[in-house]
């Protein structure tokens, strides 16, 4: 269980005022390319972007981005490892990639619940990482200049930290100014004219395996304070809450090179960290002196090539609350679900497209819809298919805002997940078992097992004339041998009728001798069709049940 605070810009607004305020922020900020704008995939990821890049977009300082001028793609699943279902949540953006690695249910309120990839080590060493200690080795370093213009002439790449061996040079000793200098021909020189700008080594790191100075301009910024947005309204705090939270820790020296900048040639100091390039160029205007190179995009490009990945139009089914009309086919508390389109990036399977989907609604929000997910935080597990049917493993905390959110949630995943050709049944789990469990164990009824053509499932009654007539058909009495009964979703109090994804209503039920045909069939049929026998029959009446089994709980 989490809980949240008021969210007063929604990604809508926000895009709406990043038009607004596009002439008051420089150029460079924009994207390269179309510049086309994306919704924000996941709320936290929102809530990250808006602390330091939201007074930015607005208007209400001037200073570098430090993600960039809003999502740079659609939000996506790339591999990973220890990730539920082995795919984690990620977004790229200018500046770098954020993405949710392991289980959802982590404290949101930790800096860590939202990290951003160590894609300057992935490009360096031109390997992709999928997991906490596994890679895929399948790249090459990248060739990508770490600053300046996309097809600039001059300056370092992200291979030249490899080939030149800037990992492994020893630390300069703070206080050293810093005029090493990196030229075209890779050469590492000593250029005292860089004495001018008065930029030293700073703060010295040394941790397993690395063992690097931060210069003093970098050091500055990582640690400097500022306007940022803390969720309800704009405060001077610390930039960052942890220096090394958007960085990273540093991987190389700082070094000055000569760079590609607008068309021409600019010094540009420059240093790598697992996370980001920083560069700070003497000149420019006030608070656009130290900027983070466009890292996400760099890594987008290298990893995906120039053509970014297809994308298909889904629906995502959200609740109008009460929105029930007598000619209207309700749920739960009166609702109604209404479809949305969104964009989700293509897969080539099924389970993958429902997951994607999935995903995409988990985090939509909507300005007048409602979404039950809006305070969970919850991923998909997995989704397996057995036939026509998908069996959907939610993972995660959900936060239940009241009783009329259970039937919410479960329509919302079996309506967005059942949009797909080829998915005619759903069948939702939560941690490998029932999406809500029942309260309490079975107690003040009786547990009466049937069987259907071969096919058991199991009845918890607690309707006293109804108990009766079984206990009654039990010693071979003659009367109806028909359960007719109500039919929900779930498989019922204590998980009484696992495995199948419903029960029958414990009060709701009779015995009776004839019923109407279209209730009839096996526990099979009805789990592969138990939206229409719950939505639309409503009643589940086996002609051919046969008691096996009583036990009593009273």
């Amino acid at each position: 269980m989490r809980e949240t605070g008021r969210r007063p810009l929604g990604a809508a607004l926000i895009v709406l005022m990043l038009f607004a305020f596009a002439g008051l922020v420089p150029a460079a900020a924009n994207h390269e390319g179309d510049g086309t704008q994306h919704d924000f995939d996941n709320a936290h990821f929102e809530v990250r972007w808006e602390r330091t890049d939201l007074p930015v977009a607005t208007g209400q300082v001037s200073r570098t981005w430090m993600w960039g001028y809003g999502p740079y793609s659609v939000g996506d699943l790339e591999p990973y490892q220890e990730a539920p279902g082995g795919m984690r949540q990620i977004q790229y953006f200018d500046k770098s990639r954020m993405e949710i690695n392991h289980d959802p249910a982590i404290d949101e309120e930790d800096i860590w619940h939202v990290t951003n990839g160590l894609l300057v080590v992935e490009m360096v060493e031109g390997r992709f990482q999928i997991g906490d200690s596994t890679f895929d080795d399948s790249a090459l370093p990248s060739t990508e200049r770490i600053a300046g213009d996309p097809n600039g002439l001059t300056g370092p790449t992200y291979a030249d930290i490899d080939e030149l061996g800037l990992r492994e040079r020893p630390a300069m000793l703070p206080g050293t100014t810093i005029t090493l200098t990196i030229t075209e021909d890779g050469s590492i020189i000593g250029n005292p004219e860089y004495t001018q700008h008065g930029v030293t080594a700073e703060y010295r790191l040394t941790v397993e395996g690395i063992d690097h100075t931060v210069a003093s301009v970098f050091w500055d910024f990582m640690t400097a304070q500022g306007l940022v947005w803390d969720g309800d309204s704009y405060v001077v705090d610390d930039l960052f809450i942890n220096p090394f939270y958007a960085t990273g820790y540093p991987i190389t020296g700082a070094f000055w090179s000569e760079i590609t900048v607008a068309g021409e040639q600019r010094d540009v100091l420059w240093q790598c960290f697992e996370r980001r390039c920083l560069t700070y160029t003497p000149g420019n205007d006030p608070g656009w002196e130290v900027e983070a190179g466009n890292v996400g995009q760099h890594y987008f490009r290298w990893r995906y090539g120039d053509e970014a990945p297809e994308t298909e139009t889904v629906s995502l089914y959200l609740v109008d609350r009460g929105g029930a009309t007598p000619a209207s086919t309700s749920f739960g508390c009166d609702d109604l679900l209404v479809p949305v389109q969104a964009q989700i990036v293509q897969h080539d399977t099924l389970p993958q497209r429902v997951t994607a989907a999935l995903t995409r609604l988990f985090a939509y929000k909507h300005a007048t819809l409602y979404n039950a997910f809006q305070n969970s935080t919850v991923a998909v597990q997995s989704v397996t298919m057995a036939g026509t049917t998908a069996t959907i493993n939610i993972t995660g905390s959900f936060n239940i805002g009241d009783a009329c959110d259970e039937p919410r949630v479960e329509e919302q995943i079996a309506a967005t997940a059942a949009q797909f050709p080829g998915v005619n049944a759903v069948v939702i789990k939560h941690n490998g078992g029932p999406l809500f469990p029942p309260p309490g164990p079975l107690d003040g009824g009786i547990l009466a097992t049937f069987s259907v053509s071969g096919q058991q499932y199991r009845i918890w009654v607690t309707n006293e004339e109804t108990i009766d007539a079984i206990l009654e058909l039990q010693a071979g009495g003659d009367i109806g041998n028909i359960p007719n009964g109500l039919i929900h979703h779930g498989p019922g109090q204590d998980n009484h009728n696992a495995p199948w994804s419903w029960h029958i209503d414990p009060e709701e039920i009779v015995m009776a001798e004839v019923t109407m045909e279209m209730c009839d069939g096996t526990p099979a049929h009805v789990e592969d069709n138990v939206d229409y026998f719950v939505d639309t029959v409503k009643r589940y009446c086996p002609w051919s049940a046969t008691l096996v089994g009583v036990v009593d709980y009273r």
